[in-house]
């Protein structure tokens, strides 16, 4: 039987598609195959699984600098040589286009600690460093010096845990690296960098206030894989477009933060959030923590952003500035009354701009009224929008912080206000915007031991404030003089060439300095001209007062000689090349001036116990082998060309 056909027309060959029509029907394109569920499950654990492997092999092999912040420098079998590692900073900067080649000198310590030793560890920002001192200049310094006065019977050591450019964000990692070094206390100053250190929320490196998302943005740093990737994004980046400028300009990216802003707010809770983390750690692993406020430049710092109200409308912000230039010509004038009335009618009109508080402050100053012109200064630096120095609100966090978790609160800003004209903290104590002077780094270290000799937990040994050395006996013994003092004016001289000082009025700052380094190099004569010349020369590391050690040491002034290659040695960082060339060259000193033969003996003795600290010094830096060689070489042959 056969099959009825629907079409009874003859079957016709399909036209061929056209080369215009894209290939096949649309109804006859073969259609892509979706993934079912479990197989995306699977291509998502096929990938997370393979990124797994891509990171377990890059640090299987090392790849990367080593970022923790304690690290081993030399192993001797019994004990290991750690220090705190100048590196650490890039696992929340970055990398940074700076001329200082390191965040932070090596600090050295032994592990494990030897018995009866008194450990300290000193942590916080640039301040506890001490910049812009050397070492010798910071307050951990002196406070090692004072804390062996008051317990003799103890060998007190204060390990300089300072870093710049860093922030709690930091400082809460760090922590628990410190915490494992078996401190007897565990000291903290900072809050200036919250802003603009690793993280901060204005800085380049900032992940904004959300603190989950700071969290998740520190741990992805630290995968070897995302350094890998930056690397290689490092590369092919420009070098235009790395940050220029001076290391507070690379820094701040937002300039403009106002006090009643959000981010000011997120900041501030972070920061107290961070100090709590810190506080837990310390009570679980059983360590004292030490809480201390923070000082800053009022009186004699312009603040650096001054912002107005948002909602101040065009007529308001015209009648404004015709209050505050009025008060300024006035104030010029010496007409200080005059001054008052006009800014007060300024403020009527906004409050909240930093520099109109900053000059009425100032004319409070000249008609003697000094507790208003101080809490007006104070005032006036909270405001300041570019917060590059911590407001009164973040002391406030610290000592709340100390009080809830029973931590020893030092309270740092009334030794600084006792030793200030009328209590008002300026260039007296401050050599730029926040970092003390050599004297107010003593009195950051007093006020500790002042705190405490009056903690009434009793959580160490009694100290006897009447025995706590002098300023002037501190200084000798750790070799700050008019010479170290000058080198930090240079550094801040330095540091005020650029953002955010030129071309505001604190570039008065830089001008004052400029004078007085001109004046001082002017005074200077015989070796220590000579000393100065090579030391202004020579691209190194060395202290100044090496230079000057040497070139006293070229003219035969043994004595002067010494006493400068001390110094020396008192600034430099421990087993370092310019501390291994201040060691050699009171070596060579002592061997010149030697006159009797027990003083020979000495000098030949000092030169036989230094060529084991010269061979671990080699050890720790294995790239300046040949200068170590070289000043062992010329040890060994002064050595023997000196008569017995």
């Amino acid at each position: 039987m056969s099959e009825k056909l629907v079409n009874s027309d003859p079957i016709q060959p399909e036209p061929a598609p056209s080369p215009l029509s894209g290939g096949a029907p649309e109804d006859e394109k073969p259609k892509r195959r979706k993934l079912r569920w479990w197989q995306k499950l699977a291509l998502v654990g096929f990938s997370f699984v393979l990124l797994v492997i891509v990171e377990l092999t890059l640090w299987l092999i090392g790849y990367g600098p080593v970022l923790d912040f304690v690290v081993p420098r030399l192993d001797r079998g019994s004990e290991r040589v750690m220090g705190i590692n100048p590196e650490a900073y890039e696992r929340f900067h970055g990398r940074l286009s700076l001329e200082r080649a390191r965040f932070a000198p090596w600090r050295e310590f032994i592990d494990p600690k030897p018995a009866g030793t008194f450990r300290v560890m000193f942590m916080g920002e640039s301040t506890v460093e001490g910049y812009p001192h050397a070492p010798n200049g910071s307050a951990p310094a002196f406070l090692e010096v004072m804390l062996k006065e008051a317990w003799p019977d103890k060998r007190v050591e204060v390990i300089n845990c300072g870093v710049t450019a860093i922030n709690s964000w930091s400082l809460r990692i760090w922590a628990q690296e410190v915490l494992k070094c078996q401190p007897d206390m565990l000291i903290l100053y900072a809050g200036h960098n919250e802003f603009y250190g690793g993280c901060g929320p204005g800085s380049l490196s900032g992940a904004g206030t959300n603190r989950s998302r700071v969290l998740a943005h520190i741990w992805l740093r630290d995968l070897r894989l995302v350094r890998l990737l930056s690397d290689v994004i490092d590369i092919f980046r420009p070098r235009s477009a790395a940050p220029q400028g001076l290391l507070m300009e690379q820094l701040a990216r937002d300039r403009q933060i106002p006090l009643d802003s959000g981010i000011y707010a997120g900041c501030r809770d972070n920061f107290r959030a961070n100090l709590e983390d810190i506080a837990r750690a310390a009570r679980e692993a059983n360590v004292p923590l030490v809480l201390c406020s923070l000082v800053s430049n009022e009186k004699d710092l312009v603040p650096m952003t001054s912002v107005h109200r948002k909602d101040l409308t065009p007529e308001q912000r015209k009648a404004w500035q015709a209050h505050f230039d009025a008060g300024l010509a006035a104030d010029k004038a010496w007409e200080w009354k005059r001054a008052i009335d006009i800014y007060q009618e300024a403020t009527r009109i906004d409050d909240t701009h930093a520099e109109l508080i900053y000059r009425l402050a100032q004319t409070k100053e000249h008609l003697g009224a000094y507790d208003e012109a101080r809490g007006l200064y104070r005032r006036a630096r909270d405001l300041d929008a570019l917060r590059f120095r911590a407001t009164t609100e973040f002391s406030d966090v610290v000592r709340d912080v100390a009080g809830r978790n029973q931590n020893l609160f030092v309270d740092v800003l009334p030794l600084f206000e006792s030793a200030s004209p009328h209590g008002l903290i300026g260039w007296n104590l401050m050599t730029d915007h926040l970092h003390p002077t050599v004297q107010g780094h003593y009195l950051m270290a007093k006020a500790i031991c002042e705190a405490i000799a009056r903690d009434k937990a009793r959580r160490w040994e009694a100290i006897d404030t009447a025995r706590l050395p002098a300023y002037e006996q501190c200084t000798v013994r750790l070799g700050n003089d008019q010479m170290s003092e000058m080198v930090s004016k240079i550094t801040v001289y330095k540091l005020t060439e650029g953002f955010p000082y030129a071309g505001t009025p604190n570039a008065a700052l830089h001008d004052r300095l400029e004078q007085e380094i001109l004046a001082w190099q002017v005074s200077l004569s015989g070796p220590t001209a000579i000393g100065h010349q090579n030391w202004s020369t020579t691209p190194s590391y060395d202290a100044l007062h090496y230079h000057v050690g040497k070139a006293y040491l070229d003219a035969g002034d043994h004595g002067q000689a010494i006493m400068y290659f001390r110094r020396a040695e008192q600034r430099s960082e421990p087993h370092s090349l310019p501390a291994a060339r201040a060691k050699c060259g009171l070596a060579l000193a002592r061997l010149a001036s030697a006159a009797t033969p027990d003083e020979r003996q000495a000098a030949r003795t000092y030169v036989t116990e230094l060529q084991p600290w010269l061979r671990d010094a080699t050890s720790m830096h294995p790239d300046q082998q040949g200068e170590f060689d070289r000043l062992r070489q010329e040890l060994i042959q002064t050595l023997a060309n000196t008569p017995e």
